[in-house]
């Protein structure tokens, strides 16, 4: 028989332990911390203790011990819902875990949408963090799987998740024209020797329970240089082979085409603009490409007149399936 304790705030001692082990002695409860209590179990005739490895997993309450918010799309398999760990980390309390913001801080429209999205791509991920990295760090890595970005508002410094995806109409999209734009500062498009035209992708294979990789070609782009450019990926958070093979496929897409990159200074008309919105670029004067271009920099004047906005052609959709070949 074996007791699994938790470690929930209200965990009180467990009375064998108490009985057995401390011996009447004051004994801890042994909070905020998973333990396993054997009283009589059969570990083989070793003379010695072996280790033990158990495979376990926490999606439905925090971190810190509260129920999971928005758990109807929670769990996705053995995984978790990507914008719930990110929430986590955002407003867990332990300093140690994450940055203690408020949950009024927290747009939880955005995170509802994304999170609806996420479930939908069935993109869910498992993560061991042992604190190596920062929690900004850890926070990237999350947004780098999920392609999205963490958009913090200039005027209520609420926190906004943003997913990188094709979920727009052309034609309805913003359009900056001269009335916005005070100068085109730069605008160019990566030549192909500087892509990529194989992508390998490693992953942790929770079925071998080995490392996997995959890896994926662009053959029209190796035609054109002639020579193979890869570049490899670690997803530590993707433990399964049909969502590796989905980002080596997304990865591929970005990193073998050629795209356009654009930046711009604009007036106080443009403030409004948001990282990661989706804009046109239509100048009578200047020879810009009509097409979707992502923002993925803003950066204001220190006398507030000006912001320099820098985008890149949009290509970030997740192939929503691969082919066998």
């Amino acid at each position: 028989r074996m007791d699994i304790m938790f470690g929930l705030p209200t965990q009180g001692v467990n009375k064998d332990l108490k009985l057995n082990i401390a011996k009447g002695n004051p004994c801890p409860a042994f909070r905020n911390v998973t333990s396993l209590y054997f009283h009589d179990f059969f570990f083989g005739t070793h003379p010695y203790m072996k280790q033990i490895k158990i495979l376990a997993s926490r999606i439905q309450r925090s971190f810190y011990g509260e129920s999971q918010w928005y758990a109807t799309k929670a769990k996705m398999g053995a995984d978790m819902n990507p914008a719930h760990i990110i929430r986590e980390v955002l407003v867990s309390p332990l300093p140690e875990w994450g940055m203690n913001l408020s949950p009024t801080l927290i747009d939880d429209d955005s995170f509802r949408a994304a999170a609806n999205v996420l479930f939908e791509e069935d993109f869910g991920l498992s993560f061991i963090w042992d604190k190596e990295s920062s929690t900004s760090d850890f926070l990237d890595m999350v947004c780098d799987h999920i392609n999205a970005i963490i958009i913090t508002e200039r005027n209520t410094q609420r926190r906004k998740l943003k997913l990188i995806r094709d979920d727009y109409d052309f034609n309805n999209l913003r359009v900056l024209t001269y009335d916005e734009v005070k100068s085109l500062m730069s605008y160019n498009m990566t030549e192909p020797v500087d892509l990529y035209n194989q992508v390998v992708v490693n992953y942790w294979d929770r079925e071998r329970r080995a490392k996997g990789s995959i890896t994926r070609n662009n053959p029209a782009m190796y035609d054109v240089v002639k020579v193979i450019n890869s570049k490899s990926k670690s997803y530590d958070g993707c433990k399964r082979y049909e969502l590796a093979e989905r980002l080596a496929m997304r990865d591929l897409k970005m990193l073998s085409t050629p795209l356009s990159k654009i930046k711009l200074q604009c007036n106080r008309l443009a403030f409004n603009l948001q990282l990661g919105d989706v804009i046109r670029v239509k100048l009578e004067y200047d020879v810009v490409e009509d097409v979707a271009y992502h923002v993925n920099k803003l950066t204001f004047d220190d006398e507030g007149n000006y912001v320099t906005v820098e985008a890149v052609q949009d290509i970030f959709g997740l192939p929503k399936y691969v082919p066998n070949n």
